[in-house]
C-alpha cells in the first residue's frame, strides 16, 4: 500500500499536499495547491502497490480515469497526472462545494422538487456524454456528487468506471459502487450491468433528494442487497403530497427493477424533465393555521410555528445526529428512547426543520451531532441528562452558549413543553408526549 503524503509535500514538481481528505478503498484524496497556477486542486493517489495482489487491476482502472475526458460542464475531469517511483497521482480542478448529502443536511434535510428536477437534469446531461463515449460511471451516489456555491451539480470519481467496449476490469466476483445506490443487476449478477445501471442509481438520488430518505430498507449489506432487489418503493407523492406526481413517475420509472422497464437512456430523462416542467404547477401551499406561503419543503410555518403536514420529517438521535425515527433504540449509538418521546425541533437558525429525539442517559453533545459544517456551535456544546420523564441542560463552555428561555444555563437546568432552546443562532422548542403520533417519524 502506498504511503500517506505529508502535508506540505510536493507532487508531480507543481502540486504541494494541503490536507488530507478521504482515504477510500482504492485511492486518497488530499486537497492541495497548484504553486505556478496559484488554484486549488484535487490530488488522488492510488493507494495499491506493486506487490499488492490486484495492483495491475487497479492500476488500469486508475490509468484509465487518468485519461478520462467527459466534455460536460457537470463532470470533473483531470487536469493532470503521472507517477513518481512507484507511486501514481491525478489531478483535478478543486470544486468550491459539498456532497449532495452534506447539501441535503444544510438544506433541511430534502429538497424543492424544483431544485431536485433541475439537479437531476444536469446530471443526465453528464451521464447522456458519458454513455456517447461507451462509459458509465456506475458508482453514482450522494457522496459522487457535488453541489457548488451557486448550485450546480458536479459529477465526480469516475474511478470505477466501465468501458462498454471492453469485459470489465473491476473483475465479475466484485461489488463495484456502493451498495445503497446500486441497480439490482450490479446485485445479482456483478459485470454483467450496462448504462442502465447509471439510471437506476439517478433514480436512487432523486429520490433521496425529493423525500430525504434512500429508496430502500435495511441497515445490514444483506438486508439492503435484498431490498433493492425485491421491495418496491413507496412513490414520491405518496410520501409527501407537494411532490408532483409526473416527479414521482419520473423517479418509479428510473428505479424499476427489470432494467428494460426502465427508461432506456438518459436522453429519455432529460425529455421526460423537460415535458413535465410545462405542466401546469400546483396551487401555491399556505398554513392551514394561519394562511402564510409556504414552499415545498417547509414542514413548520415561519409565522405561527404550526406543523403544516409537507416535507418530509426525520427525527434524528440528539445523542449521535443519526436518523433515528420512531426506534425504541437509537440504530446507530445504541442508546434507548424512553416513552415520554423528548423531543427539540429547530425553527431558526442552520439547523431549521430539523427534529432531534432525546434518548436516555447523560453525554454531551456538538458540532459533530448537530451540523458539522455551523461554526457558531462549538464541538462541545452543552450536557444534556435525560431520565424517563424528564430533561436538563447545561451549556459545556461553548462560545457563543447555550439558552433557555434567553437565559445562558450554567448549572444542569431542567426544561419544560414549550421552552425555547437555543444553541448559538439555532433555536428549538422542548417538546414531549407519551406516544408517538401516528403518521409522524
Amino acid at each position: 500500500m502506498s504511503r500517506m503524503l505529508r502535508v506540505g509535500q510536493k507532487v508531480l514538481g507543481r502540486y504541494r499536499v494541503k490536507e488530507p481528505l478521504v482515504s477510500g478503498g482504492q485511492a486518497n484524496l488530499y486537497r492541495g495547491t497548484d504553486h505556478q497556477a496559484g488554484v486549488g486542486v484535487f490530488i488522488k493517489q492510488l493507494k495499491a502497490s506493486p506487490h499488492q495482489n490486484g495492483y495491475q487491476e487497479a492500476l488500469g482502472r486508475f490509468q484509465r480515469e487518468a485519461n478520462l475526458n467527459i466534455p460536460s460542464p457537470y463532470a470533473v475531469n483531470p487536469l493532470a497526472s503521472g507517477e513518481a517511483g512507484d507511486q501514481h497521482f491525478i489531478i483535478f480542478p478543486w470544486v468550491d462545494g459539498v456532497q449532495l448529502n452534506e447539501y441535503l443536511d444544510l438544506h433541511g434535510g430534502q429538497l424543492p422538487y424544483e431544485q431536485v428536477a433541475r439537479i437531476i437534469r444536469c446530471l443526465a446531461e453528464c451521464v447522456k456524454v458519458a454513455h456517447r463515449q461507451d462509459i458509465s460511471h456506475r458508482d453514482i451516489k450522494p457522496h459522487n456528487i457535488l453541489i457548488t456555491t451557486d448550485g450546480t451539480p458536479q459529477l465526480i470519481d469516475f474511478g470505477i468506471l466501465r468501458d462498454a467496449s471492453q469485459q470489465t476490469l473491476a473483475g465479475t466476483d466484485e461489488f463495484i459502487g456502493t451498495l445503497a445506490w446500486m441497480a439490482p443487476e450490479q446485485i445479482r449478477s456483478p459485470g454483467s450491468e450496462d448504462h442502465r445501471a447509471d439510471l437506476y442509481s439517478l433514480g436512487a438520488v432523486m429520490y433521496y433528494a425529493l423525500t430525504g430518505e434512500p429508496p430502500i430498507k435495511g441497515t445490514k449489506p444483506h438486508e439492503i442487497a435484498l431490498s433493492i432487489c425485491q421491495d418496491q418503493p413507496v412513490p414520491p407523492h405518496s410520501l409527501d403530497s407537494s411532490i408532483p406526481a409526473f416527479l414521482s413517475d419520473i423517479c418509479m420509472q428510473l428505479l424499476a427493477k427489470d432494467r428494460n422497464a426502465r427508461m432506456q437512456s438518459a436522453e429519455d430523462l432529460i425529455e421526460a424533465l423537460h415535458h413535465g416542467a410545462g405542466q401546469r404547477p400546483r396551487a401555491p401551499l399556505t398554513c392551514s393555521t394561519c394562511g402564510n406561503p409556504l414552499d415545498s419543503r417547509t414542514q413548520f410555518c415561519p409565522v405561527c410555528g404550526a406543523r403544516t403536514g409537507h416535507g418530509s420529517l426525520s427525527a434524528r438521535c440528539l445523542a449521535c445526529g443519526l436518523v433515528a425515527n420512531g426506534a425504541k433504540v437509537c440504530p446507530s449509538c445504541g442508546r434507548r428512547f424512553s416513552p415520554v418521546d423528548h423531543r427539540l425541533t429547530f425553527r431558526t437558525g442552520r439547523l431549521s426543520g430539523f427534529v432531534f429525539r432525546i434518548p436516555q442517559g447523560s453525554y454531551s453533545i456538538g458540532r459533530h451531532e448537530l451540523a458539522d459544517r455551523d461554526e457558531c456551535l462549538s464541538r462541545v456544546h452543552m450536557h444534556v441528562i435525560c431520565d424517563n420523564g424528564s430533561v436538563l441542560v447545561q451549556d459545556a463552555g461553548s462560545t457563543n452558549k447555550t439558552y433557555v428561555n434567553d437565559r445562558v444555563v450554567n448549572i444542569p437546568t431542567p426544561i419544560t413543553a414549550g421552552q425555547p432552546v437555543r444553541l448559538a443562532g439555532n433555536a428549538a422548542i422542548y417538546t414531549h408526549s407519551h406516544q408517538i403520533q401516528k403518521g409522524h417519524p
